[in-house]
């Protein structure tokens, strides 16, 4: 098997969600991680307290952990001055956020698409030069928008070239709602991998459906070699509020994702969805 990444968003995505984890435990969750071979996790989100109490610890969480430089730790930045905070730690990458669907990108963002490009980007991706900070872009609603529905792969496709233009590193492409197939993700997988974007691609599949596992293999065959995973499925949420009503937002688990990827196969419960995660 080629190298392969899992970015692990447990202690961001999947403790985001939860209520009242205490900073120690946080801190201990991301080094057990790093201590048990993670190179790149999904750690903190510097968004507002009053939006999300939970992520106000991010600076206390990012100091107190226990990394080298082979270690690259994301933190979640949908604004300038969140990044400014960001920026001010030891994070390697920031992550910042923008929709495939105009209703999408207006319900997490409160703003058009087209502002987020050129408002909001512009100055987020300035300081994180100015930093020399790597900058990932989750792609939220890349196969499908819950108000919306199907997201048009040439709308992606647009997107995903404009963001490579303007020096993004890595887009994450998010499965927000959980209604990806295999088949979909392997056509929107060749379509943007035939673009030879300078940017890399990773895959974040929600297990709503009980698909993550094969969606993830379908993305693998395509050529995908960065995938979004979460210790012991964690179950994450919206990071500006809750999930959309009906939605189960649980990353299947790392460790299941490796042995998925390294047998090409999945146990049979796995591919009948009876597993679901979170």
């Amino acid at each position: 098997m080629a190298d392969v990444t899992i970015v692990d968003s447990g202690p961001r995505d999947g403790l985001g969600a939860l209520a009242k984890i205490r900073t120690a435990d946080k801190v201990a969750l991301t080094n057990s991680l790093i201590l048990n071979g993670l190179t790149k996790i999904d750690c903190v989100a510097f968004v507002h307290p009053r939006l999300r109490p939970g992520y106000a610890d991010a600076e206390k969480v990012i100091h107190a952990l226990n990394k080298g430089p082979e270690i690259s730790v994301i933190g979640i930045a949908p604004n300038e001055i969140a990044c400014r905070r960001a920026l001010n730690t030891r994070v390697d990458e920031i992550g910042t956020l923008v929709a495939a669907s105009e209703s999408s990108n207006k319900s997490v963002l409160g703003i058009s698409i087209r502002e987020t490009l050129y408002k909001a980007f512009p100055a987020i991706f300035q300081a994180c030069r100015e930093k020399g900070k790597s900058i990932r872009v989750y792609i939220l609603a890349a196969f499908h928008c819950q108000h919306e529905g199907r997201v048009s792969l040439e709308n992606l496709v647009e997107l995903a070239s404009k963001l490579a233009f303007m020096g993004v590193n890595e887009l994450a492409l998010v499965d927000t709602p959980g209604m990806a197939n295999p088949k979909q993700v392997k056509e929107t997988v060749a379509a943007l991998l035939d673009l030879n974007l300078s940017a890399n691609l990773a895959v974040h599949f929600h297990n709503t459906l009980g698909l993550g596992l094969v969606n993830c293999l379908a993305a693998y065959e395509a050529g995908i070699r960065t995938f979004d995973a979460a210790i012991g499925g964690l179950r994450g949420s919206s990071l500006l509020g809750p999930p959309p009503r009906g939605c189960f937002l649980g990353l299947f688990p790392g460790a299941v994702a490796g042995f998925f990827l390294r047998k090409g196969r999945a146990p049979m419960n796995l591919l009948l969805g009876h597993n679901r995660f979170g």
